[in-house]
């Protein structure tokens, strides 16, 4: 018991000297304690494998984002090619519709540009040139005649659907011109 109290009064190392040296403290008493930190300079021993886990953490991190990043410039570079491709094909259906308003009325039906509905003209077409090659597709032709009975006045609708594919998905412009006589 006594022992025990002589050891609580003693807190410091330096203290613990002088009371070993007093003859308080009996020399089989050893007062070093196991530390698990770096302390200044010295290197004290710690626990082993802490840092092939921290490698391991660090490299799945690192992947986690090369793999998010990846995706993200892959999702950029196809919504390009996919807004290149949108640009060209509205650039063929303007000029399908500046074709329309500039042809020659009484040369409509002649020219077989477009044909009278049920019957289309199908023309395949390039519309561009995009970097994962050329943007093909096909040019659907028709139109339909009708007249007014009181004033005898012939309307022509004219009109070209613009159909190209990217990828799985199909889409289709549509331009259409209303000529009048």
């Amino acid at each position: 018991m006594e022992r025990r109290h002589i050891l609580t009064q003693i807190p410091k190392l330096a203290n613990r000297a002088r009371a070993r040296s007093a003859g308080l403290l009996p020399p089989d008493v050893n007062f070093r304690t196991r530390r698990s930190r770096t302390c200044g300079s010295r290197s004290l021993p710690r626990e082993g494998g802490s840092t092939l886990v921290e490698l391991s953490v660090t490299l799945f991190l690192i992947m986690a984002i090369s793999a998010m990043t990846l995706k993200t410039m892959t999702s950029s570079w196809l919504m390009q090619n996919w807004t290149l491709a949108q640009t060209m094909t509205d650039a063929y259906a303007t000029i399908e519709t500046a074709n329309a308003q500039r042809w020659v009325f009484s040369e409509i039906l002649t020219s077989n540009r477009w044909p009278l509905y049920p019957t289309v003209a199908t023309v395949r077409a390039t519309f561009g040139y995009s970097p994962r090659g050329a943007v093909n597709g096909t040019v659907y032709r028709t139109s339909t005649l009708s007249q007014d009975p009181t004033t005898l006045m012939q309307t022509y609708t004219l009109e070209s659907f613009v159909v190209y594919q990217d990828g799985p998905r199909e889409y289709c412009k549509l331009s259409k011109v209303i000529r009048t006589e």
